[in-house]
């Protein structure tokens, strides 16, 4: 090998050891212990970021300030949970849940308390999503056979 074509990698590789030192710099673990977090979503001011853990012991909302400062749990312990979702105004979080199966579509405001149930058919309803407003919460469902895309009032009110 060349000493040109040595040196031009023993460049490259610097640079991108650079690079990647740099990249991990500006990464900052906000939760930690015998737990598994996931389905991470920010608030809409970015202030704090919801998630699912075990951390309780089973699945259940947390949310923890973006600094990782400090976490709190919103719903009680479930099997299983998906699609957390704040809403526009930071105020509630629409999820999925099978706490009465099968899954359901489910609300419970951001500060935590009692979630509210918006959903009772006996099809698998899920992935919702608030409205740019937070007026509405679009979803799909298999209540009707196959998977289609439902919307309703954000407090459960008639879907279309």
């Amino acid at each position: 090998m060349s000493t040109k074509v040595f040196v031009l990698l023993v460049g490259c590789f610097l640079l991108l050891s650079i690079g990647c030192k740099q990249e991990s710099s500006k990464r900052t673990q906000i939760t930690s212990g015998p737990s598994n977090d996931g389905t991470v979503r920010y608030s809409p001011d970015g202030s704090q970021v919801a998630f699912i853990s075990d951390r309780s012991g089973s699945q259940a909302i947390w949310k923890v300030t973006s600094d990782g400062a400090q976490a709190t749990q919103l719903t009680p312990e479930q099997n299983w949970l998906a699609w957390v979702r704040w809403s526009p105004d930071g105020g509630k979080i629409v999820y999925a849940s099978d706490k009465e199966a099968p899954p359901d579509i489910w609300v419970v405001s951001s500060t935590g308390g009692e979630p509210t149930r918006l959903t009772t058919d006996p099809g698998l309803e899920m992935d919702p999503t608030w409205s740019p407003d937070g007026s509405k919460i679009a979803f799909h469902s298999n209540k009707g056979g196959d998977f289609n895309i439902w919307i309703m009032a954000a407090d459960g009110g008639e879907e279309t």
